[in-house]
């Protein structure tokens, strides 16, 4: 998870404003129900969607 996220933020010089969930930091997230590893069905598993830290339909 923290390759996918953290450190690609700092490999890619984006680290100062996302890469974590974190004050200040932006806040785009995909909550989903079930396997995180099964890539199948993924849009019959999204729970909540959020864009810059505020929740979006989906």
């Amino acid at each position: 998870m923290r390759a996918a996220t953290l450190d690609a933020a700092r490999l890619l010089g984006l680290a100062d404003d996302r890469g974590e969930i974190a004050v200040g930091k932006r806040a785009d997230l995909v909550v989903l129900q079930g396997d995180d590893l099964d890539c199948g069905s993924l849009e019959t598993r999204i729970q909540r969607v959020f864009h810059n830290g505020v929740e979006v339909g989906r």
